[in-house]
This record gives C-alpha cells, structure tokens and sequence, in this order.
C-alpha cells in the first residue's frame, strides 16, 4: 500500500525536491512551525486526558480541579501553537489560510472567555461555535496546503480526508439536532454515530499534526 492510500503512513517519506530546498534555505520558519505544531499537538492530548479526568470528577474532587486546569492549559496551547505557525513561509501560499485560522480562533476564544465571565454578547454568542469551526477548516487547508509545498503528498491526502469526515460530522450533527424534533428519543443513535464520527475525526486530525510536525523537524 502506497503512502498516499495509507493514513498512517511513517512520517520520514522523502520529500520532493522543492520541499528540500526550502528546508535548506528557511530553516527558522520550518522550526517555528515545527514548534507550534507540536504544542497544538500536545494540547489535544491534555484536552483528551482531561476530557477522560472528568469521569473521576464525581468521586474524587481534586480530579475537577485537575480537570478545569488541564482543559485551561490545552486551550492555550492550541491557541498559541497556530500563532508560531505564522512564520510560516509566504512561498508556501498557506500564510492566508494560517492567519484566517489564528483570528478565527481568537474570536472563538474571546467569545468564550467573555460569555463565561458572564458578559451578555448578545447575538454575538452563538459565533463561538461557527469560528471555531471555521477555524479548524482553516488550520487543516494550511496542514494540506503546507504538506504539498514541502513534497508530502501522503500527508495532504491525509488532511483532505481529514476535512471530509469532519464536514460530514458537522452535517451529521445538525441533522441531529433536527431529528430530535421529529424521531425523539430514536435520535439518541443517531447523537451517538455523531459522536463516534466525531472521536475518529479528532484523532485523525492530531496524528496529522503530529506526523507533519514529525516531517518538518526531520527535514531541518
């Protein structure tokens, strides 16, 4: 099986020869996006272990506190890891959709933090939601888009795979919604096949930031 078919490819395929040149020639910028991968990287995994603290919340009460401050300390990492990644090279044309992700990001955290300071936003609140969402279509475009410039063509099947599955995921969720109205308590399957796909879409999206982070330090 080829790279391009297998997602879970190893990550030290040989880049093309426009990729290498660019590694030789902006080595700053490869390591700082290199960085800030690795921290976004790293804050999915603490917001997981988090997510999984949470179950214990109920029985030990220190585990809430270890909880809120692991889910504190992962959102600033997937919020500053995109902003290293803005050194990325303007020859790659993927700064547009890196800067598109960062403030879309920022709103999303504005957002947030401001509602649960209990500030009334108004109709401005439920854009959370969508300029996260956005955001996350930006940041796997700038993956893909970054992956082909560096000769990883494995790795940009993988991103659009990526994208697919969390579109459908997000049609699938609304639709859940919907059904709720309509099917009642019949759509709870329907909630749970959203959240499986959900799950797979996540982890498929962390080991494609983990693995491009892998190909860009290898290349330095």
């Amino acid at each position: 099986m080829s790279n391009s078919q297998n997602p879970y490819a190893p990550v030290d395929a040989t880049p093309s020869v426009h990729g290498m040149k660019w590694t030789v020639t902006d080595s700053a910028s490869l390591s700082k996006t290199a960085i800030g991968l690795s921290l976004v990287y790293y804050g999915i995994i603490l917001f997981l272990l988090s997510t999984i603290l949470t179950f214990g919340a109920a029985f030990f009460p220190f585990a809430l506190m270890i909880t809120l401050g692991g889910f504190m300390i992962s959102s600033v990492m997937m919020l500053v890891g995109p902003i290293f990644c803005l050194s990325v090279p303007a020859e790659t044309n993927a700064k547009g959709l890196i800067i598109g992700a960062v403030v879309l990001q920022l709103l999303n955290f504005s957002i947030t933090v401001l509602s649960a300071a209990g500030v009334n936003l108004g109709p401005f609140a439920p854009f959370a939601q969508m300029f996260g969402v956005l955001s996350a279509i930006c940041f796997v475009l700038f993956m893909r888009r970054l992956s082909q410039f560096i000769g990883r063509e494995d790795l940009a099947s993988r991103a659009g795979r990526v994208l697919m599955l969390g579109l459908v995921t997000v049609v699938a969720a609304i639709g859940s919604f919907f059904a709720m109205f309509t099917l009642g308590p019949a759509a709870a399957l329907l909630l749970l096949g959203v959240a499986a796909m959900m799950l797979i879409a996540f982890v498929m999206y962390a080991n494609l930031v983990n693995a491009l982070s892998k190909a860009l330090t290898s290349n330095d």
